[in-house]
């Protein structure tokens, strides 16, 4: 995971502000969308299973809303200071992959 993230991080540092906001806010479209299928999965689903889901489905919000945070004040951060904000979306991001990752 650590390994991942530092991977993200490079990949980030040769982006510019405007294509890292763009692809963090499809990846957030592309969560929602993992948590809508989610949310209907438990929906059809009984008992501790349903329950089980539903934790998977909070955490996984709390962790999306996380990332939202950390974008919003990526996308206000002005002159050089976006640049060292990335790795802090990068590590964001890479929390929510593997939470969903683990809530599959």
């Amino acid at each position: 995971k650590a390994s991942e993230t530092a991977d993200a991080t490079r990949e980030y540092a040769t982006k510019t502000k405007e294509e890292i906001a763009q692809e963090m806010n499809e990846n957030i479209a592309a969560v929602q969308k993992n948590i809508d299928e989610m949310k209907e999965k438990a929906k059809a689903s009984a008992g501790a299973a349903r329950d089980k889901l539903n934790e998977r489905v909070a955490e996984l919000e709390k962790k999306r809303n996380d990332l939202s945070a950390e974008l919003e004040r990526f996308n206000k951060s002005t002159g050089d200071a976006w640049k060292r904000m990335r790795s802090g979306l990068s590590r964001a991001w890479s929390e929510v992959k593997n939470s969903y990752a683990e809530a599959k």
